[in-house]
């Protein structure tokens, strides 16, 4: 959430950010309720310091009429404070003055692009590669549990689990420590990471427990500090994890979605930071190179786009969505999404760290570093005109020698 002190001293600021963003929040009657709430509990403060001063039998009715006042006071202090919050927790953050203007996805400023390298032949999609090849089932996946899943088989499930691997090894040598996490988390979790109420409805409830399969691994991995006090020379606190990954994608509607591209279940190996507010832009860019230099590796062109106001998501400050090239598809397509959180999350959280005796709220940041959808982009960028796919050299390592993919 944005410090009320913020808000309160900036409220036109908050109305802009807002419109930028494309989101309906009415600050105003946030104001007029913080108002109302503020002058309750001054008039309670002072009420509870009457009461203190008095004693004797001679002032019992009189303390005995401030305790009913400060009974009432505290209900009317209370339907102000939920009131607000209501409002205040439904409110986006910060924007960095980075952030382009813009409403869609179609707004998003390209900053960065490597070369393509065409084909001499027509390319084929990778749902239809993975037919052919015996790698990647859909018709059963969606036979089991219904649209949007899917089987990695044999050869797939190898290259899948290799890129998981490599991705973990990769940040592992980059001082990252690794997690598993749990993959249910209770809703203060995804509250705390904006995630609720802004994309509540792509989160799958478990019937009757009061669970939630997560959406990402930042959820856990955030969430691992809650309600705690960091030290400052502990900073930067650097996660990652591989987890299963659950969504309704209740949002994608009208959107393409053929093939394993947009689905319900998915792989994930994540990058978070907990940084002094200070170093969060640093990190943030760190991030970014990391994924960079890991695309860079498999040899896949890819795009950088800086994420317009209207896209960019109401927790996100600032966010960088990179684009790997799916030659099948013919087009650029989102794999990989880097965000600097601010203290947005912290405060939610209710993370704090201490410095010279007093508690700050750390930024946090977060990325994807691998997902199904970069081993989408390798299987249309790789595949070759017999049909084959060659497997990325940096991958060998983890497939056990298997170089090649070939039609059964």
């Amino acid at each position: 959430m944005i410090d009320v002190k913020f808000i309160r001293e900036n409220p036109e600021k908050i109305k802009e950010i807002c419109r930028k963003r494309n989101m309906e929040c009415d600050v105003d009657r946030f104001n007029e309720e913080d108002l109302k709430f503020r002058k309750a509990k001054l008039k309670n403060d002072e009420l509870n310091a009457l009461k203190n001063r008095l004693n004797g039998k001679e002032n019992a009715e009189k303390i005995k009429n401030i305790k009913k006042e400060i009974k009432e006071n505290a209900e009317k202090m209370k339907d102000a404070d939920e009131k607000r919050k209501k409002i205040w927790y439904k409110m986006p953050n910060l924007l960095s003055e980075k952030v382009p203007y813009g409403i869609t996805d179609k707004d998003n400023a390209e900053i960065f692009r490597t070369e393509i390298k065409y084909p001499e032949f027509i390319p084929e999609m990778h749902d239809e590669i993975g037919k052919k090849l015996g790698i990647l089932d859909m018709k059963k996946g969606a036979q089991v549990a219904g649209k949007g899943f899917y089987y990695w088989k044999g050869a797939g499930a190898i290259l899948m689990q290799a890129l998981i691997n490599y991705g973990i090894n990769f940040l592992i040598q980059k001082n990252f420590i690794p997690m598993f996490t749990p993959i249910m988390t209770i809703k203060d979790t995804l509250f705390g990471t904006g995630y609720h109420p802004f994309f509540e409805e792509e989160s799958y409830k478990i019937e009757n427990e009061k669970l939630y399969l997560i959406g990402t691994s930042e959820q856990t991995l955030i969430a691992y500090h809650m309600n705690e006090t960091l030290r400052e020379k502990d900073m930067p606190k650097l996660y990652t994890a591989y987890t299963p990954c659950f969504r309704t994608e209740a949002g994608a509607y009208g959107k393409e979605n053929r093939g394993a591209f947009r689905v319900h279940q998915f792989n994930k190996v994540e990058q978070i930071a907990f940084t002094v507010p200070e170093e969060s832009e640093k990190y943030h860019m760190m991030f970014l190179e990391n994924v960079k230099e890991f695309i860079d590796s498999l040899r896949i062109p890819y795009r950088i786009v800086n994420v317009c106001s209207g896209d960019l998501g109401a927790p996100a400050y600032l966010k960088y969505d990179v684009e790997a090239w799916f030659p099948g598809f013919g087009d650029f397509r989102e794999t990989h999404s880097a965000s600097n959180m601010w203290d947005y999350q912290a405060r939610r959280m209710n993370i704090k760290y201490l410095k010279n005796n007093k508690l700050i709220y750390p930024h946090t940041v977060n990325s994807t570093l691998v997902t199904d959808r970069l081993l989408l982009a390798i299987i249309e960028n790789y595949q070759k005109k017999d049909g084959n796919i060659e497997i990325p050299e940096v991958l060998h390592t983890y497939t056990g020698g298997l170089k090649i993919i070939k039609q059964c």
